[in-house]
């Protein structure tokens, strides 16, 4: 199979801000506190899982370079997960061709 499969691993430094690689795998819509928010489910190149909570934000399935802080590394149902906060997205990697934060529409 093609499909990578998750790695029991986390990633970054908690606390420091960088710019990852993440692919889209699932998201998810529920009311909060503050109005609907969305939680993104990721998967990096190695297949280390990531999750983002956001408000009013959500980015379709696909392939992007974010900029974030590793908020938290936890563990969920036995597997290792990195809690990520502040994302924003750097650029969208569409295939191989890069696309540029502006034509973006979130």
């Amino acid at each position: 199979s093609s499909r990578k499969r998750e790695v029991s691993e986390w990633f970054g430094e908690v606390g420091k801000r960088e710019v990852f690689t993440l692919k889209v795998v699932h998201t998810q819509s529920f009311d909060g506190h503050f109005g609907l928010s969305y939680l993104h489910i990721f998967i990096d190149g190695r297949g280390r899982k990531a999750k983002w909570f956001s408000s009013g934000e959500c980015l379709e399935k696909a392939t992007y370079e974010i900029k974030a802080t590793v908020k938290k590394h936890e563990v969920y149902e036995d597997r290792k997960e990195t809690l990520l906060s502040r994302c924003t997205v750097v650029r969208k990697c569409d295939g191989n061709q890069l696309v540029q934060p502006e034509q973006l529409s979130l």
